[in-house]
């Protein structure tokens, strides 16, 4: 059998959500409703920059395509995150 290129772990439940950043650098991946997080990875290096507990589920989530904002949208909330990728 193979094994994956990379791996990448943090999450305890599952993930709703994964995208990659304008210029590939990063990963985002986010949490399901029983995880609550929103990681962001060096996924070349496995590596988690940085977590954010969410409080709301996230139901849709992009960058700009200048990659300085990740966007998520919820149910009853739009946030724009500064993102230095």
């Amino acid at each position: 059998t193979k094994k994956p290129n990379y791996l990448l772990k943090g999450h305890r439940y599952g993930i709703e959500n994964i995208l990659f950043s304008p210029n590939m650098k990063y990963l985002v991946s986010i949490g399901d409703f029983n995880d609550r997080g929103l990681f962001v990875w060096s996924w070349k290096d496995e590596i988690r920059l940085t977590m954010n507990k969410i409080s709301k589920k996230i139901n849709s989530a992009l960058f700009t395509s200048s990659g300085q904002y990740l966007v998520t949208a919820g149910d009853q909330h739009l946030k724009f995150w500064n993102f230095d990728a």
